[in-house]
């Protein structure tokens, strides 16, 4: 059951590749240097490295809300 949504904004990603670095299970880049995020709906086990891609993003690309639409990062 996803507990989290993941939120991207492509037009901030500059490239930087620190998501992947942090959490390459759901994040690679793609032919135009940008993340893709490869499940926007994430669970309690997948949250911690979610979060450390968040926060590792220069741009804050990358937001993830609970079920209740609470912000939990970054």
């Amino acid at each position: 059951m996803a507990n989290y949504t993941i939120k991207y904004n492509s037009g901030a990603c500059i490239g930087a590749g620190s998501c992947v670095a942090a959490c390459p299970e759901n994040y690679s880049l793609g032919s135009d240097n940008k993340a893709i995020v490869k499940t926007k709906t994430i669970t309690d086990k997948e949250l911690k490295k979610n979060i450390a891609a968040a926060k590792s993003c220069p741009t804050l690309a990358i937001e993830i809300y609970d079920a209740k639409g609470k912000k939990v990062a970054p």
